[in-house]
């Protein structure tokens, strides 16, 4: 059997039981709470995923709540709960930092919750800012007629909610609001930009109503409406700061979060890539004095990120090893992971990929030191430079041509029925109003772009990486660390600039790990240098959007759909190099043999396949029948 299918069948023996919860809040109810059923239960009930078998749930006045208990697997994960006869309080996940000067005590923590509850009724929202990790929690106030809930700052977790008719029912798992009040029905306007632009805009999912929590806001319902406070304020950057100050400031904050995880001589991994977001996390754990094994991945036969992975594993001196996913893509082998895959997430997550790396780490350590965010921090933005951006529609214009789109959007129009079809003009002009939306919040272009790219990015992958590694491991993400993101937005514009950031802090305190090259100096030229000679990389993305705009069009500037491999076939590539492992098996197998032809039944398959990226919903639970001709299944 190969090793890494061999990991997914050992790690379901020992799958994660991860923590969630569940709220409905119903204003209109003033019966007693002992006379009125118990909602959030049943919503809770229909998560889907490797939650915690041990469940908790109570009531207060028009409030009902339920929640899942992380199990013993969950080695850095808190669950803190406190209520009295006016309040409730509940807060969960893995936190990096004291609070309040209480250290959250993993497992199940008694003070957490009703620390964070007095704090809140007495500062506000802001007051959310305290806490440093990955986390989410509510707070209900019954006196105060208020429901609070909250995630951490990168949006890392997932909490979806929706108001309809004076009740707000909110949910870690968005299975759970098929057993709410109403009916999970699609969005038109979102589906189409999950499929044209990869997720839907201004946080809302492909479900009518239904939105996720922002990073780093509060929610608050007031009984008739829904207000989002910003608990997360950026600092102010600096005008200046020298090459050693800017590594100091981000090595330092990295390695004390490090040291805080009290791992010690603790067995722990670490994944690595060999770019730059996996050198600053290591330079930071292997400097606070720990040595976990590296795991790096090869995609591709001619993959050179996996040798560059283990010759920064080598320098630094960690013990490596390389999980092959390469065999994945072209084989039956992927018809096995996808399978594996499903069973061991319960339909949690289509990452397999992230999933196989996990599994396979968790044969050492179930703790996996991640990158994961780092590049929304440091200037890694595919090619747009925001600081050559003049206005807020400049930004926006920049940022549309140079991320293109997973679905060309004529393909997208002729894949829907009419009922879901939405204008492209529409879509590009709902970017547009996303963009002004978090420029009137924000007030300058550097901030606006960073948030929108937290925003946007995290949110497209974090279902296919965050939430596929939590089913075997637990990531420790160190750039969700307070203090190391005050870090990265208080580093001057400059030091954006060819991720210079992240170069000075991961070769600060190790130099040898500034002299090995990237992928995107193709190998040739070393880390340090590679912020001056960016114009190749230039010259790569100016070529790309130039070539897009060279492909017939259509009188209304969409893509002329054509009966040969030419376009399709490139358009899909594209999507292939977005999609996780599952997806990319999935379009391989299923499209290439039919691509010739008008757009058929193979094509709606292909259009449902990229919605699933963020939500990890099967195919037959998230799309209704019209997606496919009678007799097929998804």
């Amino acid at each position: 059997m190969i090793p890494e299918l061999d990991a997914l069948h050992e790690a379901r023996a020992e799958l994660g039981q991860i923590a969630g919860f569940s709220v409905v809040v119903d204003s209109s109810l003033e019966a007693p709470d002992s006379a009125r059923e118990h909602p959030a239960s049943k919503i809770l009930a229909a998560f889907a995923g490797p939650y915690g078998k041990r469940t908790t749930c109570g009531a207060l006045g028009g409030m009902d709540w339920a929640g899942a208990l992380p199990g013993a697997t969950e080695v850095l994960s808190t669950w803190s709960q406190y209520s009295d006869d006016s309040n409730v309080c509940v807060v969960e996940g893995d936190f990096y930092a004291e609070a309040w000067g209480h250290r959250p005590r993993i497992g199940v923590d008694d003070i957490l919750a009703k620390t964070l509850l007095a704090e809140l009724l007495r500062r506000g929202p802001d007051c959310v800012n305290e806490l440093s990790g990955i986390f989410s929690g509510f707070v209900f106030s019954k006196e105060r007629r208020r429901l609070w809930f909250f995630l951490d700052q990168t949006g890392s977790r997932m909490l979806y909610y929706r108001l309809e008719d004076g009740r707000c029912e909110v949910a870690s798992n968005v299975y759970g609001l098929s057993a709410g009040k109403r009916p999970l029905r699609l969005d038109p306007l979102a589906l189409n930009e999950h499929m044209v632009f990869g997720a839907p805009l201004k946080h809302r999912t492909v479900f009518q109503g239904v939105r996720l929590v922002a990073p780093g806001k509060v929610v608050e319902f007031d009984g008739k409406r829904l207000i989002e406070h910003r608990y997360f304020h950026f600092p102010k950057r600096r005008a200046r700061m020298s090459r050693v100050e800017v590594g100091e400031m981000i090595g330092a904050a990295m390695e004390g979060r490090a040291r805080y995880l009290g791992l010690d001589s603790a067995p722990c991994c670490i994944g690595m890539s060999g770019g730059k977001d996996s050198r600053v996390v290591c330079a930071g754990v292997v400097h606070a004095g720990l040595r976990p094994l590296a795991f790096t991945f090869r995609i591709r036969d001619d993959d050179g990120d996996a040798d560059i992975g283990l010759r920064v594993a080598e320098a630094t001196g960690l013990p490596s090893k390389l999980v092959n996913l390469h065999h994945m893509l072209d084989t039956e082998d992927s018809v096995g992971v996808s399978s594996d895959s499903a069973v061991l997430s319960d339909g949690f997550t289509v990452g397999p990929g992230f999933l196989v790396l996990s599994a396979c780490a968790s044969r050492h350590s179930r703790i996996l030191f991640t990158g994961f965010a780092g590049d929304c921090l440091s200037g890694s933005w595919s090619g747009v430079e925001p600081w050559r951006a003049h206005s807020i529609e400049d930004l926006s214009h920049i940022n549309q041509e140079l991320l293109g789109y997973v679905v060309p959007p004529a393909l997208a129009f002729a894949c829907l029925p009419p009922e879901l079809r939405v204008p492209e003009g529409e879509l590009y002009q709902d970017w547009l109003d996303g963009y002004r939306r978090e420029h009137a919040d924000f007030g300058d272009l550097i901030s606006t772009h960073v948030s929108m790219r937290i925003g946007q990015r995290n949110r497209r992958l974090g279902a296919s990486f965050y939430q596929s590694m939590r089913v075997a491991s637990t990531p420790a993400q160190l750039f969700g660390a307070r203090d190391v993101m005050e870090a990265y937005l208080t580093a001057p514009v400059s030091t954006l600039k060819g991720q210079k950031a992240h170069i000075y802090a991961a070769s600060h305190r190790f130099p040898v790990l500034g002299r090995i090259p990237s992928w995107k100096s193709l190998g040739r030229i070393p880390l340090s240098l590679e912020p001056y000679a960016r114009l190749p990389l230039r010259l790569y993305y100016s070529r790309r959007v130039r070539n897009r705009r060279r492909e017939p069009q259509l009188p209304g500037g969409n893509p002329v759909p054509q009966d040969s491999y030419s376009l399709r076939t490139r358009r899909f590539a594209e999507a292939l190099q977005k999609a996780s492992m599952l997806d990319q098996a999935y379009l391989r197998r299923e499209f290439l043999p039919r691509v010739r032809g008008p757009f058929t039944t193979p094509m709606h398959k292909i259009a449902a396949t990229v919605m699933h990226a963020e939500y990890g919903l099967n195919r037959t639970f998230l799309l209704p029948p019209f997606f496919l001709s009678p007799g097929r299944a998804a």
